[in-house]
């Protein structure tokens, strides 16, 4: 049995165990140390082979107990009435209203002692809150924490052979313990010691906590920065103990594109309005049980587009591996797929038929091809029903000539033939609302976003909106406002 490890200090920590074996056969066991770096991850796990040497004589103390495997309790009061099992009816075990409560037997067969001599059954846990009572069945008794003596009388003959039942209740503290039974004279001197681990399971998980290492990624097109992390979600229950092998599932959510929406556009309604939600990248795998220390580790990859990601892990509530509605409770973080510029800087080429916006970044290395940079395009009164001027115009009907029958008789006049070639509503609106799209680099630090993809089919002014997130997390919106054709 494990009776204690201490914390290390300077490269070395020290382990104390007990041999408890009560047979006459030596037993081989394996003690194994395993070693968590500051994310909860092991990181090694060396084992040592001991020999836990048989007894050649009766024990003078033996103890027992109905069961070693005990649910943490709900506090450390020193009333037992006070101290229940915590989530005592949930999924995680063990089970009923008195899973933290344990009955001792202790067994003494001692003589030689003096004639009606007074001796002390001490009772230990090496979890200082656990707590012990003298009497194994008393209601309401009022215990002690950690340490508890009892005081027993040698026969006239000065021989002690007894059963004793006590309690033993854990405490909040999840964990591997040792509890010890001892026998001592009034002067201190040892006349026998047994031992016995328990351990003090975790309730169920009610906090999950979540963070990515690295917290950001850089598109998957940019080789020379990260793109992978590792998504890590803790679980502890009310006690904040960590609670090992329990289901967690990952997801990526949607998340807007625009961080950072600018409402002195568009006549308040900023650029926020019918912005596509996003959940690009690979996370792998999608469910995963938590380690011994509560851990559950995913894997996310980016993929080539600069945008935020939101990454969810939900607790499986009953912990039967499959993801229901109600499964809680959930933790998020935010996160994005970043390119690494220092600098960026626009110019307009009246020159193309469709007005060709050039953006250069610098470096150039920070923007190679196939990468991917969400674009918002929208006319400049957009959310007016009748533009005026034609602040914009499409030819929806490719004939060469704009807002011959627009939808709506925009002129009033009762007529939706207005041009008289029998068709009626060809032309639609003369309102570009926000169009989010992304538009994919050809060339190293440069990306070109036409303002009129449709070349000259399309007419007025537009604005345009280019979003890059950076490597600190933030964003970087190049605006062009009012291109005209």
């Amino acid at each position: 049995s494990i009776q204690s490890v201490m914390p290390a200090q300077n490269n070395r920590s020290d382990a104390i165990i007990l041999n408890n074996n009560t047979t006459n056969v030596d037993q081989t066991a394996i003690v194994q140390f395993t070693v968590y770096n500051l994310q909860g991850l092991p990181v090694s796990s060396p084992e040592q082979i001991i020999i836990m040497k048989g007894v050649t004589a009766q024990p003078v103390v033996q103890l027992t107990a109905d069961k070693i495997e005990l649910k943490v309790s709900t506090s450390n009061d020193t009333n037992e009435n006070n101290r229940d099992a915590l989530d005592s009816g949930g999924p995680s075990e063990p089970t009923g209203t008195d899973a933290n409560r344990v009955t001792l037997t202790v067994n003494i067969n001692l003589s030689g002692l003096n004639s009606n001599e007074q001796v002390k059954l001490i009772l230990t846990s090496t979890d200082l809150n656990g707590m012990f009572t003298d009497d194994a069945n008393e209601n309401g008794e009022i215990g002690s924490l950690g340490r508890r003596e009892i005081t027993l009388n040698a026969d006239g003959g000065g021989n002690l052979n007894t059963v004793r039942q006590a309690a033993y209740w854990a405490s909040t503290r999840s964990g591997n313990f040792v509890i010890t039974a001892e026998v001592q004279r009034q002067n201190g001197q040892v006349l026998g010691q047994a031992s016995l681990n328990i351990v003090q399971r975790p309730g169920n998980p009610t906090q999950i906590f979540v963070t990515a290492d690295p917290p950001r990624l850089a598109v998957s097109t940019h080789p020379t920065e990260p793109t992978q992390a590792r998504i890590i979600a803790s679980l502890l229950d009310t006690n904040n103990n960590p609670v090992p092998n329990w289901w967690v599932f990952f997801q990526i959510q949607p998340v807007y594109v625009n961080l950072n929406p600018d409402t002195t556009d568009n006549g308040g309604r900023g650029e926020s309005w019918k912005i596509p939600e996003v959940s690009d990248g690979v996370l792998n795998p999608f469910a995963v049980r938590t380690d011994a220390g509560g851990v559950a580790v995913s894997s996310l990859r980016s993929i080539n587009t600069c945008q935020p990601v939101e990454l969810v892990c939900i607790v499986d509530a009953d912990n039967e591996g499959n993801l229901d509605s109600g499964d809680r409770p959930e933790n998020s973080i935010q996160t994005v797929y970043y390119v690494p510029i220092v600098n960026v800087s626009a110019i307009v080429d009246y020159n193309s038929a469709t007005r060709n916006i050039i953006i250069n970044v610098t470096p150039a290395s920070a923007l190679p091809p196939n990468t991917a940079i969400w674009v918002c395009r929208y006319a400049v009164y957009w959310n007016q029903q009748q533009p005026t001027n034609d602040q914009y115009a499409v030819d929806n009907d490719g004939d060469g000539r704009f807002d011959e029958d627009p939808i709506g008789d925009a002129d009033g006049d009762g007529n939706r033939n207005d041009d008289g070639d029998g068709q009626t509503d060809e032309d639609g609106p003369e309102t570009l609302p926000p169009v989010y799209y992304r538009v994919t680099v050809d060339q190293p630090g440069t990306l070109v976003v036409p303002a009129f993809p449709l070349g000259s089919r399309e007419t007025g002014i537009v604005n345009v909106r280019i979003f890059f997130y950076t490597k600190d997390g933030t964003m970087v919106r190049v605006r062009v406002d009012q291109v005209t054709r």
